[in-house]
């Protein structure tokens, strides 16, 4: 029996549950308060440049994740990354990352995942869904408030699918939800977007950083289908971003380009291009392995990477595992 169901978030979790329940014959709407999918899994454009400046990559070890994996790769939706990675300090030494990974990314930019999930259901961009309540006038349907005031009634079952600090209000109709998200803790990180004049090639197309305002740095024209300008996104670590919160845009990227310059032992090329983005709500401090949260007798359910060990990987199949959970319990 066909239901009509809502999903606030067009992240990854969000778009995955949304295209297993309109693929099993469901009306599905998504609502996204950004003009696009994709949520952290994304890409910002400023002229001829491109830079990944959410999730850098991801890796594939569950093997429900490996068969959509392996169909991205078939259709170009993904491919490897192969440039090498390695680990930082601000003396300049270097070292191959020890583990053996494969390391994915979307093409031609991290967003084209989000794009490619979202095809299939009707996306409603720019638009904050504030409430979600079970409707007064037919029991066992639910009403959701958009910030601007539109109204979307009749919904017999609402994914919620948003990083955990932004699910609590949403979460008031459901106490004990809406306690499992306040349990947890989200941190910032600074992504600066930086295009330099000439090459810049230290041997490496990303690296993990210790003991320096960053947290990771990579040469996004490194990655597969990308422009051929010399980009690089750098993060800082969490601790650096809570100290700087107020910064302005240009004081962090001079700090985090001096912080570059510092662990690759080098200096840096003239700046054709930069700016900083703040990711309020970068990566959950302690993530929960729950999966996802479900419960039947209200049609309300939960998923995100912060329900599923905080990766990629995890997003994907929290909002697979919730999809299944619906599905099943329509029979």
């Amino acid at each position: 029996m066909q239901k009509k169901i809502a999903v606030i978030g067009a992240g990854l979790s969000g778009l995955v549950a949304a295209r297993n329940l309109h693929q099993a014959g469901n009306q599905v709407t998504v609502f996204e308060k950004a003009r696009g999918p994709g949520g952290r899994m994304s890409t910002r454009r400023q002229e001829d440049y491109a830079f990944d400046h959410g999730a850098q990559y991801f890796t594939c070890r569950d093997e429900r994740f490996r068969t959509q994996v392996e169909d991205w790769l078939a259709r170009g939706v993904v491919a490897e990354w192969k440039a090498p990675v390695q680990a930082l300090n601000p003396a300049g030494a270097s070292t191959p990352t020890k583990e053996k990974t494969t390391r994915y990314v979307g093409t031609p930019r991290m967003s084209s995942i989000g794009r490619d999930l979202a095809q299939e259901t009707e996306l409603i961009t720019t638009q904050r869904i504030t409430s979600i309540g079970i409707q007064d006038d037919r029991a066992g349907t639910w009403v959701l408030e958009s910030e601007t005031g539109e109204v979307y009634p009749d919904f017999e079952t609402v994914v919620l699918s948003t990083p955990a600090p932004q699910a609590v209000p949403l979460l008031s109709c459901d106490p004990e939800f809406q306690k499992t998200a306040e349990s947890v803790s989200m941190l910032p990180c600074h992504a600066t977007l930086v295009t330099f004049s000439k090459q810049l090639d230290p041997g490496f197309g990303g690296a993990f950083v210790e003991n320096s305002p960053l947290s990771w740095v990579a040469r996004n024209s490194t990655k597969t289908r990308r422009p051929e300008a010399e980009s690089w996104v750098l993060h800082s670590h969490a601790e650096w971003s809570l100290a700087h919160m107020d910064a302005s845009p240009e004081d962090v990227s001079r700090k985090m380009l001096q912080a570059l310059s510092e662990v690759i032992d080098s200096p840096l090329p003239e700046v054709l291009f930069s700016t900083s983005h703040r990711w309020l709500l970068a990566r959950s401090e302690e993530p929960l392995n729950a999966g996802y949260l479900w419960k039947e007798s209200t049609g309300l359910g939960v998923c995100g990477d912060w329900l599923h060990g905080d990766r990629v990987e995890g997003a994907f199949l929290s909002g697979l595992e919730l999809a299944t959970a619906i599905k099943k319990s329509m029979h």
